[in-house]
């Protein structure tokens, strides 16, 4: 039995209040089960690339009799997808860069993306962090048309630290910004340093009169040789307090990016008087 495809066209109960608390209960089981949250990728992938083989239908229909279709949406977003299937996977990507879109997915995937943000717009970088990883979510994750419910930030900037943004509901005046095709400047911006304040590690708690180092995953065999040890909670080496008068061996790991811990001392407490009785 054949899966019903999903209409292109805007559902009148997209938006109603049943609608939106299935789609909150499909929210927290993809979060829950891992089986779930692979599933639902697997299903809309396959519907993804459905919706973009009729499409094409469309645009073949409309090339062999132009008067034979003029029904909007159905029209435009034909030619905007044929025009993006003839692309290439590299050039997609650049496009979806530029109006600060994910570029994960299959070409398909990015298609829709594109599709989407001609209609709506793109919702540009996180106010928060700053980065191009806004995501926006839809009550149905095929139809181009609806307009999205609510955006989450995907950026990580630590072990399980999302961006504080987090996942919020899309305000009616959110700040869309207009498709574009080209650079602002004619060259897209400057790769930013990956030497940033980003990278920076700060140690607390870490061990008395330990010094810590930047070291990376391929030459932790050699630093344990020559005595350093693992943080666990800091996830960093250090060379413990015993071998930090010999540091010219660990020379090449002493980096700017680590922040050793201030120690501070603490006053020695005055001892208690006892009373004569304890004498």
């Amino acid at each position: 039995m054949k899966r019903k495809q999903q209409p292109i066209l805007p559902d009148s109960n997209a938006l109603s209040p049943e609608r939106l608390r299935q789609h909150h209960r499909t929210q927290r089981l993809k979060k829950k089960s891992k089986a779930s949250r692979e599933g639902t990728h697997r299903q809309v992938k396959k519907d993804t690339q459905q919706l973009i083989v009729s499409l094409l239908n469309v645009y073949k229909a409309i090339d062999k009799n132009p008067a034979a279709l003029t029904l909007y949406p159905f029209t435009p977003l034909a030619l905007s997808a044929a025009t993006y299937m003839k692309q290439k996977r590299p050039e997609l990507q650049t496009l979806c860069r530029m109006n600060h879109l994910m570029v994960s997915g299959t070409k398909a995937e990015l298609v829709l993306k594109l599709l989407r943000c001609e209609l709506h717009g793109s919702v540009g970088n996180c106010p928060t962090c700053g980065h191009s990883k806004l995501q926006l979510e839809y009550l149905d994750a095929v139809n181009p048309t609806l307009l999205p419910r609510f955006v989450e930030c995907k950026h990580y900037y630590g072990v399980r630290k999302q961006c504080p943004y987090g996942r919020r509901p899309i305000a009616t005046a959110h700040p869309f910004q207009p498709m574009i095709t080209t650079w602002p400047n004619g060259k897209p911006p400057p790769t930013p340093d990956k030497t940033n304040l980003n990278r920076v590690r700060i140690v607390t708690d870490g061990y008395k009169g330990a010094f810590y180092l930047n070291v990376k995953y391929k030459d932790k065999d050699r630093a344990k040789e020559n005595g350093a040890r693992w943080d666990r909670q800091n996830r960093l080496w250090y060379v413990p307090m015993e071998f930090t008068h010999d540091m010219a061996k660990f020379e090449r790991w002493i980096s700017d990016l680590v922040v050793q811990q201030v120690e501070v001392e603490e006053e020695e407490e005055e001892e208690e008087e006892y009373p004569s009785s304890y004498a």
